[in-house]
């Protein structure tokens, strides 16, 4: 046989309490008739109720046992008292409740159904339903319970009708009930019944009704409250089987004659984040019973002989006797005024408690022992590795919760203080001192009187090395400290010892300096489930990352690293744009040097039908110099090669020269360029328009000549070429996108319009030759003045008949030019020069 005593420290079961909560109320019996109210104090039923209205309403659902009939003139008004006061639901199944006989029973039903008071275990036929489906209220999801009650036997009382449910007969529980049982655990989410014990013919009722309670159990039942008149009995985990149960064996009389202390229970109840439902503990509030004109009332203290019966020697699970402002948690959450922000929940709130043994302590002994918590629960590994767990990360300590442990083994302290200590020194050894009464094991003797008086083996671990020194960050002086597996012990030799044990020696925050180090350090590795669950004396040696360096020197390190990049990035940064520089001054004159004032620039990038004849004539011109075979290729290779030679820089300034190109109110000097487009007429009929004479044949030239003309035109050694290339053959002009870089002599050009370029340009002045570059100016004096040989024309070569352009208007004749000389402005040859680019 099991007892059915047990400790009510080790019976709650809150877990990690990121949860659902229900808080259900049970109270004992109530006998109407015990209760005769009058006078001035307790005028009434209601008033009877009134010093636990505010404890009976601190449940989301209240219950308790009828144990008389509700009958007779007073009935309605007690039946208004229970509802008022939230006992909406009752078992009814009590032998007292035969005390008027049948009709008595009939009229106890109708006095609650008409005050909205659910009942189960009476009935006035054989129908009654097996169970009471009761859902609880609740914001976030609704409880759904199975409400059964039961009596096991009648005390004498005559039942003709069979109107209360019996529980059980000499061979035990009867099939009935557990049929009934196992139904509400199919449909509901939770299995509650209530039962009248009553005496037992068995030799030993206490062990009879723990037999019955754990048959109960076994058949599905969750929660288990009976009522043994006139007396007070205990309250346990009961373990049928697969399952396991709370058993309320009797909280005493709510109203009767007798005058033992009773107590009202509150269950908790949670609903897991998968859905699931369980029961989570017990809390208790000791009251007297109400008899006569006196009502029930709360105990100011729990009583010695209550405290002992229920196994709660440090009242930790009792209720306050002041009135709840809210509903009473049976987890409650401990909220400390340093961290408000964090509340600590579940077991976690009962280990900050008790350190898991079986009183409260003060709650600054916490502080000092464990420290403030840095967030809320998570799940992590344990420190062996081998399941995923609850974890609660504070100042000082990490805390694993293991549900299926009973205190004080339910939350446990990781190794932080080997975390530390392999971190710290990574080429010590972790060795435990297992023999604590050495005198050489503790490294200061008040070491040694600390971790005897504040929970030594199972707070703190065994110690792992002797006396060490090091620097405090926040006074810079120098402590004496010693490693134990789950903390790190400091004290400072300098400073005056405080009165107070507690603080003689100060506990290292290890949460904070090591607390994210942890698993990596504790579990490198994935370990299978088969492994050792005890964790291994010495932890394999980790090398510390830069993350971990900087971390621990203050960051400073990563610092100069970032600064160390930071530079390098700039100096490959600036090393790019020199070269970038560099190619952008390789391939483009200083822009200065070619812009001359006064000049109109374009309006946009069309040329004229005039700009389009003098780019066919230059192509023309070029076509005698240049053989077909090599025009094509050169071009492309030339193209391919100014293209791959343009910088970044170099075109960020060819769009911004364009831009300025096509601004209107910006003068910009354009250097002359030709185009390969095709021309709208052809050089040799221009030539014979402007002399009247047959030209000779081109193709009858000497071809050495011309060779050696060509090649020094090519000459890479010839500044005069160069000069040449880079005024007439610029190559991101504008004007003429589709231009092929051909340099022009002037002994190419045809006899008559180099004499008309004479005519026109004139001998530079002193106002307008300033604005010519110095090589240009000497270029144009040298061109001018020393006329290169001539080539005879070709006097029996007939040409075909001229086609002139069909807008006559944009384009001007040659003939025309010589008939009607141009005039020329004094002093300036801008207006020539665009005249003669087609530029209006």
């Amino acid at each position: 046989a099991q007892s059915t005593t047990a400790s009510l420290w080790a019976l709650n079961r809150c877990g990690a309490g990121d949860t659902v909560q229900y808080t259900l109320l049970a109270a004992g019996a109530i006998d109407p008739a015990a209760l005769s109210p009058g006078g001035v104090e307790i005028p009434s039923y209601t008033e009877a109720f009134r010093p636990l209205q505010p404890f009976l309403a601190a449940a989301d659902l209240g219950m308790a046992i009828l144990a008389g009939p509700l009958a007779g003139g007073t009935a309605p008004v007690f039946a208004t008292a229970l509802a008022e006061h939230k006992l909406l639901l009752l078992g009814a199944a009590h032998p007292r409740l035969l005390d008027l006989g049948p009709s008595g029973v009939t009229a106890t039903l109708q006095t609650l159904s008409r005050h909205g008071i659910y009942q189960h275990g009476a009935a006035d036929n054989r129908d009654a339903p097996p169970f009471l489906k009761v859902t609880v209220p609740h914001p976030n999801a609704p409880l759904t319970i199975g409400f059964l009650s039961a009596t096991w036997g009648l005390d004498g009382n005559a039942d003709p009708r069979g109107q209360l449910n019996i529980l059980a007969d000499v061979a035990g529980v009867l099939p009935s009930i557990t049929t009934a049982i196992e139904q509400a655990r199919r449909q509901t989410e939770l299995v509650v019944v209530m039962t009248a014990w009553g005496q037992p013919s068995d030799p030993d009722p206490n062990q009879a009704r723990f037999n019955a309670a754990r048959n109960l159990i076994a058949a599905g039942a969750d929660v288990v409250i009976g009522s043994i008149p006139g007396t007070t009995a205990t309250v346990n985990w009961v373990q049928a089987g697969e399952r396991e149960g709370l058993l309320i064996v009797s909280p005493g009389d709510l109203i009767s004659n007798a005058t033992t202390p009773a107590f009202l229970a509150y269950i908790g109840v949670a609903r897991d984040t998968d859905g699931a439902v369980r029961v989570t503990g017990f809390r208790y509030l000791p009251i007297n019973p109400g008899n006569g004109n006196r009502g029930p009332t709360p105990l100011p203290d729990v009583p010695n002989e209550l405290a002992t019966l229920l196994g709660d020697p440090g009242r930790l699970h009792a209720v306050p006797s002041t009135p709840p402002p809210t509903k009473v948690e049976v987890c409650p959450a401990i909220v400390l005024p340093e961290a408000p922000n964090i509340p600590i929940p579940g077991d976690f709130a009962r280990f900050y408690q008790t350190f898991g043994s079986d009183r409260a302590q003060d709650l600054i002994n916490a502080i000092a022992l464990l420290g403030l918590p840095l967030e809320s629960p998570r799940r992590e590994l344990t420190g062996d590795c081998r399941q995923e767990v609850a974890v609660l990360y504070t100042e000082r300590q990490r805390l694993e919760l293991h549900p299926e442990n009973d205190w004080p083994y339910r939350v446990l302290g990781s190794h932080l203080g080997t975390v530390a200590f392999r971190y710290s020194y990574p080429s010590e050894a972790v060795r435990p001192r297992t023999n604590l009464d050495d005198p050489a094991t503790f490294a200061h003797p008040h070491f040694r009187a600390f971790y005897e008086r504040y929970g030594g083996l199972s707070m703190f671990g065994y110690p792992i090395s002797g006396a060490l020194t090091e620097r405090d960050p926040t006074t810079g002086r120098d402590l004496v400290v010693q490693y134990f597996e789950r903390a790190r012990f400091e004290l400072d030799p300098v400073a005056l010892a405080p009165e107070n044990p507690l603080w003689q020696v100060r506990l290292g925050l290890l949460g904070r300096e090591v607390g994210s180090l942890a698993m990596n350090i504790l579990c490198p590795t994935s370990i299978a489930p088969a492994a050792s669950s005890s964790l291994p004396a010495t932890i394999p040696a980790l090398t510390p990352t830069i993350a971990d360096i900087a971390q621990r020197d203050g960051g400073e390190t990563l610092a100069i690293i970032f600064l160390i990049v930071l530079a390098l990035a700039f100096v490959i940064t600036l090393m790019a744009a020199m070269y970038d520089l560099y190619r952008y001054a390789e391939r483009k004159a200083i822009p200065g040097l070619s812009r001359r004032r006064n000049y109109q620039a374009a309006i946009n990038d069309t040329p004229s039908t005039r700009t389009e004849t003098w780019q066919e004539q230059l192509k023309r011109i070029t076509a005698w110099r240049r053989p077909a075979s090599s025009s094509e290729s050169e071009s492309r290779e030339d193209t391919d090669l100014l293209t791959t030679l343009k910088s970044f820089l170099f075109k960020r300034h060819i769009g911004k020269r364009d831009s300025d190109s096509a601004t209107r109110n910006r003068s910009a000097w354009h250097q002359p360029s030709r185009s390969r487009t095709h021309q709208t007429q052809p050089t040799e009929l221009l030539s014979a328009h402007t002399t009247n004479q047959r030209p000779t044949n081109p193709r009858t030239i000497d071809q050495a000549t011309l060779r050696q003309r060509t090649a020094e035109s090519r000459s890479p050694d010839s500044s005069n070429n160069r000069a040449e290339q880079e005024w007439l053959d610029e190559t991101t002009s504008n004007l003429f996108p589709n231009r092929t870089d051909h340099p022009v002599d002037w002994s190419d050009l045809p006899p008559a319009e180099r004499e008309r370029w004479m005519q026109e340009l004139e001998p530079l002045t002193e106002t307008t030759d300033t604005d010519v570059p110095p090589a240009e100016r000497a270029r144009w004096q040298a061109e001018i003045e020393t006329p290169a040989p001539m080539v005879e024309p070709d006097w029996d070569r007939t040409e075909p008949p001229v086609s002139l352009p069909a807008n006559s208007r944009a384009t001007r004749r040659l003939d025309d030019t010589i008939a009607e000389p141009p005039q020329q402005s004094s002093g300036d040859d801008d207006e020539l020069l665009q005249k003669l680019l087609g530029i209006y």
